[in-house]
């Protein structure tokens, strides 16, 4: 064999590789956000995934700004926005977090699509939006409510009326349905109010001190709020037990049995890299979240003068 045929051999037998290596990163990822940079939850929720496809995709994000930009409209146009994304960069799989994606993106324009999605942060149920659907799977965002009445029976045993103060938008109002079952199904006596601004928040505050529980679910969305004042207006005006389920309520609150976000975020990206490999996530069941931390906010505590059991103070992280 003369030295041009040989070459050409080798050029022969170097083309499947060429391609093998070509198509190992041709994969493309696409994560679009409800929210913004900044929310603390959507942070959460992409410092668990971004891990998890780094270096197994081309990857994009696409934030809609649904949170401060909450009208039907802002929220219809960014879905467009999204869906004019997906067909010009063609994602081999989508990722969505919260409801609001799933809502005015994925259920109007991909249901049942050729399109794999993997969503989380999709509150409660996703049976809403009518899922599952063939082409999706995802993990469902659940409050640890039960383990919270627990907590609850163990510090203050004799406690009866429950007051939930939350945000009035889309998730809260389906946060405080579960809540107002829970907590009824174990005799207590729910009362709540959805605020939409910060002057709405204090007054819902100091009415829940007449109340044994306080539940502070969350401030976003909420109007002309301010950090620093509701951290000091909290210091001067609890009088109560109170409690979270997310950990950005903690300068607030005085214990906190929060979910985890970047437990969202790790399972998207680890079902998102199955479904890339041949996965269908038709097949994939959708969970629900498991993971918590506990907080205790150490100056509500000493102000409180509370005796909280030695196993939660042990386990829990103290919020200076």
């Amino acid at each position: 064999m003369n030295l041009i045929s040989k070459n050409v051999v080798l050029a022969l037998l170097s083309v499947p590789v060429l391609i093998s290596s070509s198509d190992a990163f041709a994969a493309k990822c696409l994560y679009i956000s409800s929210y913004h940079k900044g929310y603390e939850w959507s942070d959460g929720i992409e410092r668990g995934l971004l891990p998890e496809l780094e270096g197994k995709c081309e990857f994009k994000q696409f934030d809609m700004d649904t949170k401060r930009n909450d009208s039907e409209e802002s929220k219809k146009e960014a879905a467009l926005q999204a869906k004019k994304l997906i067909e010009s960069f063609q994602p081999d799989v989508v990722i969505v977090s919260d409801d609001n994606a799933v809502k005015y993106l994925v259920e109007p324009y991909y249901k049942d699509s050729f399109l794999p999605f993997v969503f989380c942060g999709v509150n409660w149920s996703g049976e809403k939006y009518g899922l599952p659907y063939k082409n999706v799977t995802g993990m469902v965002e659940v409050a640890l409510i039960s383990a919270q009445i627990n907590l609850v029976k163990t510090v203050l045993p004799e406690a009866k009326k429950v007051f939930y103060l939350d945000s009035d938008n889309e998730t809260g109002q389906k946060n405080v349905i579960y809540y107002k079952k829970y907590f009824e199904e174990k005799s207590y006596q729910f009362t709540s109010q959805l605020v939409k601004t910060f002057d709405e928040w204090k007054s819902g505050f100091i009415t829940g001190q007449e109340y044994d529980v306080v539940v502070l679910t969350n401030n976003s969305g909420i109007k002309e709020w301010n950090n620093d004042e509701a951290k000091k207006f909290a210091l001067v005006n609890t009088k109560k037990y109170s409690l979270t389920e997310n950990d950005w309520m903690m300068p607030y609150t005085l214990i906190g049995m929060t979910k985890v976000p970047e437990e969202q975020g790790m399972w998207s990206g680890k079902t998102a890299v199955s479904i890339l490999s041949g996965a269908d996530p038709g097949k994939i069941k959708i969970v629900e979240n498991i993971k918590s931390n506990i907080f205790i906010n150490k100056a509500l505590k000493e102000k409180l003068n509370l005796s909280l059991p030695v196993s939660l103070v042990n386990t829990a992280k103290i919020v200076e």
